[in-house]
């Protein structure tokens, strides 16, 4: 779909100073620099073509402005560039589309372009609260704006959709600060995007792929399950006509699989196939714990992704700490973006992919109790047990197996109590959740690495054993990593 198609005629220049009305670039000028932009991709020669307008006398000309917008808009979205250029491209483009703007308020493709790269650095530019709620406004009022002028404009209306399935999806700390900031939070309901996706199908119906995916997105949020997948199946039909088209043709296939029942974890050979495209690369070891925690939670969504192994002296190379200056492991790249510290990657995981299966559902005070407990693994048992707690230890005239036994012992002693309240057959209900995530390599390196018995702690023992059952737990095992020692697995599979 392109984005730069003239949808009413642009105001002309009349009443402006006669050096500027002089300079006036003539349409056939202008067409063909669209040619350049819309068939041949030339975004460089056309950016370099309007910026010497620009220069010579253009500044108020608002065709030069917009087309000035929309060019650096695409510049920024090239493939391989770095994020700290393609946030400079979108506040330049900003800059023109907001200059024109201000000379002609009614001018459409101004209005059009404001909008679309406003909503690229609300959302891309990596803003602080405070700038991302500003930017929000701002992109909502452009696309308001903007509708007004041309009721039926698909682009305005699938970019609204987006922002109202965005503000829905607001957590409450983020509600609480938009009070704070502006006396009211920001509005906008999935009721809200369901209308301006639907109105987008009005206008293109079946032709745009990514429309499609959100319309799923909202349906199955407002648990209209049947309705989503006969949307997402129309997807099929539908040829992508460029990468984001592409990615999210790929996306529209796992959540049917989930509805329909087809999907067990583990994407069905066809499917990953599709999705080979958007898999992050997780680095880590098998013998790491946090690694395996995120490896449990990858599995478990059926997350396709790429393993690199991490020798324990690579962590210490420049390169590897150009990515985590601490030389810890995992490392999850997405895309151009490196997260570290396995809890912040999985709530990463939660909120990037909304459609795969939750380990943080349930009510806030549910959530909040997912997160204590997987907290009391990851924070007051495993860091007292690892390798270089031990090693200071050690050296320092401890014994680091008593060490290790007691720290291990005490933080069991008070998660039993916890999951007392709590466990069923999982340690949320019956319910997989982030606990039982951390839960399981906890028990591993108790038993396995300090030669714990755990049957003391009957919940933790059972709910252990009850997770070596689940297929996407036994594919995450540490054992099953390809960089597993053969005689480690040997030795375990004699016991």
């Amino acid at each position: 779909m392109k984005l730069s198609n003239k949808m009413v005629e642009n105001v002309k220049l009349a009443g402006q100073p006669a050096a500027i009305q002089n300079q006036v670039i003539g349409q056939e000028e202008f067409e063909q620099m669209d040619y350049m932009f819309d068939e041949e991709h030339k975004y460089e020669q056309v950016y370099e073509k309007l910026i010497e307008k620009y220069n010579n006398g253009g500044s108020q000309n608002v065709d030069v402005l917009w087309r000035l917008g929309r060019v650096l808009y695409m510049k920024a979205c090239e493939d391989g560039i770095k994020h700290s250029k393609e946030k400079e491209l979108l506040f330049e483009a900003q800059k023109y589309c907001s200059a024109g703007h201000e000379i002609n308020p009614k001018d459409f493709e101004c209005i059009r372009w404001a909008a679309i790269v406003t909503g690229a650095l609300s959302d891309r530019g990596k803003l602080g609260n405070r700038e991302k709620i500003q930017m929000g406004n701002q992109f909502k009022e452009y696309l308001e704006k903007g509708l007004e002028i041309v009721e039926d404009d698909h682009i305005l209306a699938h970019l609204y959709g987006r922002l109202c399935f965005s503000i829905a999806n607001l957590s409450w700390v983020e509600r609480n600060l938009a009070s704070v900031l502006y006396g009211k939070p920001p509005e906008g309901t999935m009721q809200d995007a369901l209308e301006k996706f639907k109105k987008v199908e009005e206008v293109k119906p079946a032709e745009w792929i990514e429309n499609m995916l959100y319309l799923g997105k909202t349906l199955l949020a407002l648990g209209q399950k049947e309705e989503m997948v006969k949307v997402l199946k129309s997807a099929d039909s539908v040829e992508p006509i460029n990468l984001l088209e592409e990615n999210a043709k790929k996306e529209c296939y796992l959540p049917r699989d989930l509805v329909e029942g087809t999907y067990d974890g583990h994407l069905h050979r066809g499917i990953r196939t599709r999705m080979a495209s958007l898999r992050p690369i997780l680095y880590g070891r098998w013998s790491s714990s946090c690694t395996w925690r995120v490896q449990n939670a990858l599995e478990y969504k059926g997350i396709q992704y790429e393993g690199r192994h991490v020798h324990v002296d690579q962590q210490k190379s420049e390169q590897f700490l150009h990515l985590n200056p601490l030389g810890q492991i995992p490392i999850l790249v997405h895309g151009r973006q490196v997260l570290t510290e396995s809890m912040g990657i999985i709530e990463f995981l939660e909120e990037e992919y909304p459609m795969t299966p939750t380990l943080l559902g349930g009510d806030s005070y549910q959530r909040a109790t997912i997160r204590a407990l997987s907290l009391m693994i990851v924070s007051a048992i495993q860091p007292l047990q690892n390798i270089g707690t031990l090693r200071f230890v050690n050296e320092n005239g401890m014994d680091p197996q008593k060490f290790a036994d007691n720290f291990i012992r005490k933080g069991f002693k008070a998660l039993e109590q916890r999951l007392d309240r709590t466990a069923g057959e999982y340690c949320i209900g019956d319910r997989i959740s982030l606990v039982d995530v951390c839960l399981v390599p906890q028990v591993f390196n108790a038993t396995k690495k300090y030669n714990m018995d755990v049957s003391e702690f009957k919940l933790i023992d059972q709910i252990n054993k009850n997770l070596s059952k689940v297929p996407s737990f036994q594919r995450a095992h540490a054992l099953a990593q390809p960089d597993a020692p053969a005689q480690v697995k040997e030795r375990e599979q004699s016991l």
